[in-house]
């Protein structure tokens, strides 16, 4: 059976008395990287090893890495991994586990369960520690809703429309974002939303966990005076946008040029512009 357990974010402390059991159990070990891991094995082999039989029940319980094959399972490798997977594989004890955190937010894990969807597979995910949920929570922002980003997009102009599409929702806007990435992304923040309110929050849970909130301007400023090192959480509270509908007869009609309509009608639908350039150019001649 698969088991997707979530591992502490920063303090081991927050790992669960049930992903602890599930841990010990474990005969297989998927997991990002073998070697943090075999790491944090170790590391809560030192800590729980004398509270482990007692939450078992069995006196031979142990988190030993040496106890159990450990098997890379990541974003580079699982889609070859899953497609030679036999659904016999499952007849061990399997966890999966990221390298922090809940699998299958912003890591791989999803197309575990898929797979165990499909083949009618036993599976279960157990509650545990998410750098999204307590970073709202620390927000101090009351909303029975909230929209989340993901990472940031790397450019610009990408970063921007996919801000100003999630703002549609009127919700507030939870991304992830990396330390030699934030001073960047906050800086484009601002200049596209100055009037809105941020928290910044870095190494939820751990030792040198902090917070800043402000205007994206306000947070900016204080990071460029902060150490940034360590992952970083964003919230965004802004106005909703106003929804604008347009329509591919709204863009045909336009006095364009057609490659002009074919750029307009590829932003809107994804498709690529040659095909729609083509395609007006074979309707205006029929």
């Amino acid at each position: 059976m698969l088991l997707l357990v979530p591992t502490p974010i920063g303090n081991l402390g927050d790992i669960t008395i049930r992903s602890l059991l599930a841990l010990a159990s474990a005969e297989i070990v998927l997991c990002e990287d073998t070697r943090v891991a075999k790491r944090l094995y170790h590391l809560l082999n030192d800590r729980f090893a004398l509270l482990l039989p007692l939450l078992s029940g069995r006196t031979d319980t142990t988190l030993d890495s040496t106890k159990r094959q450990f098997i890379p399972l990541h974003s580079h490798n699982q889609a070859q991994f899953i497609a030679t997977l036999d659904p016999e594989f499952f007849c061990d004890a399997v966890v999966y586990i990221s390298d922090a955190g809940m699998p299958s937010i912003c890591d791989p894990g999803a197309e575990l369960v898929r797979y165990c969807l499909e083949h009618r597979l036993p599976y279960d995910v157990l509650p545990g520690a998410c750098a999204l949920v307590t970073g709202f929570a620390h927000s101090g922002i009351s909303s029975q809703e909230f929209v989340f980003g993901g990472f940031l997009a790397h450019k610009k102009q990408d970063k921007k429309q996919q801000i100003l599409r999630l703002l549609e929702s009127g919700a507030p806007i939870i991304f992830y974002e990396s330390p030699h990435r934030v001073l960047e992304s906050v800086r484009d923040i601002a200049e596209f939303m100055p009037n809105a309110f941020m928290v910044a929050i870095k190494e939820i849970s751990k030792l040198h966990q902090s917070r800043i909130q402000g205007t994206p301007q306000e947070v900016l400023q204080a990071l460029e005076h902060t150490n940034i090192q360590g992952e970083w959480i964003l919230i965004l509270q802004a106005n909703a946008l106003p929804r604008i509908s347009l329509y591919e007869s709204d863009v045909l009609s336009l006095p364009l040029a057609p490659k002009h309509k074919a750029k307009l009608l590829s932003r809107l639908n994804g498709i690529d512009t040659k095909t729609l350039y083509e395609q007006i150019i074979r309707d205006q001649g029929g």
